[in-house]
């Protein structure tokens, strides 16, 4: 096996924790309560190549996970954004980058 097969690994990985970690916090960081029907309110912005933010756009979803589907969608219809980050409050719930090696 090569080297890029286990990094591969690691990153999946990596992301499956990320989300099994965010399933569990998502309440504590929302605020929510028991019984309340609000959708949390993401914070989507767009990074340009030197780490700075362009554009954002505030976006009510049902969790982090369709968050993360919103931002890789928000990410392919716009392909001169190199990265995008999924803010929850004062927190960076995610960040993605462009699959460069697919253009």
């Amino acid at each position: 096996m090569s080297w890029y097969t286990f990094a591969g690994i690691a990153v999946t990985l990596a992301i499956l924790l990320a989300m099994l970690i965010a399933i569990r916090l998502e309440p504590a960081l929302t605020g929510s309560i028991e019984g309340a029907h609000a959708m949390p309110v993401y914070r989507f912005s767009f990074i340009d190549d030197q780490g700075h933010v362009v554009s954002s756009e505030e976006l009510e979803v049902n969790s982090l996970i369709d968050a993360m589907a919103k931002a890789h969608m928000l990410l392919k219809t716009r392909p001169h954004h190199p990265a995008i980050e999924v803010w929850l409050g004062n927190r960076c719930a995610y960040s993605a980058r462009q699959d460069r090696s697919a253009a």
